[in-house]
């Protein structure tokens, strides 16, 4: 700072909140200012601390430091935000304010009138995976017909995928096999996609969904074992 300021204290306030808005009705989540939506808003965090008191009510001149630290709990969800169909905006936000100022009222007397300096920062909250899954196997059978209703037995199919968890630019490696020993019809080739799906829901299970096909990709050269 290039002058003093009139401040007993700084305070660090971090907080969490929730907030969904999507096109629905539910009786249990009801705002004016979004008419016709359901509108989700939950506190999920509040901590705050004195980090620093000045002596004689003022803040020197000059530049100071202050380091600082908070223990967050383990339960907190990640850092999220997402808007899409149904006119939907899905966000959990966390926000760190830093305030100096003072909580003495101005005088009569007082030809200036120092209002709190306010800092905000967002945080960007991000947690690992609880658990890595290895050469996950997914398996679904698939009966084969002709003609809509003519049924020439089943197919089952196997894919092992490296691992359940991937973060953004990492090569997704998956073997598959198909079993087609009780069917009479030859397989040409499959088809594989890659989905996002975001659900979120109200106490009472009124469900919001958006299911979103990223990658799509069709294998024509299929190998007799």
């Amino acid at each position: 700072m290039d002058d003093t300021f009139p401040a007993e204290k700084i305070t660090l306030e971090l907080t969490g909140k929730e907030r969904h808005l999507w096109l629905g009705y539910d009786e249990n989540h009801i705002n004016k200012k979004h008419p016709g939506k359901i509108c989700i808003k939950t506190t999920l965090l509040k901590m705050s601390v004195v980090l620093h008191k000045f002596l004689n009510g003022e803040a020197k001149a000059g530049g100071q430091k202050f380091p600082f630290a908070f223990q967050l709990p383990n339960e907190l969800p990640s850092s999220f935000f997402y808007v899409g169909a149904k006119e939907s905006e899905l966000r959990i936000t966390y926000r760190l304010t830093a305030t100096m100022g003072s909580e003495m009222t101005p005088t009569k007397d007082s030809k200036i009138i120092y209002k709190p300096l306010v800092n905000k920062r967002l945080l960007i909250l991000s947690n690992p995976p609880s658990k890595i899954n290895f050469n996950v196997l997914v398996s679904k059978d698939y009966q084969a017909t002709s003609l809509g209703f003519i049924k020439n037995g089943s197919a089952e199919i196997c894919c092992t995928l490296e691992r359940d968890s991937f973060q953004p630019s990492e090569t997704i490696n998956f073997r598959l096999s198909i079993d087609n020993t009780k069917c009479s019809q030859s397989v040409n080739g499959f088809k594989c996609k890659l989905y996002r799906e975001i659900r979120a829901w109200t106490q009472t299970r009124v469900e919001f969904i958006d299911r979103v096909e990223l990658i799509k990709m069709k294998f024509t050269d299929v190998v007799p074992a």
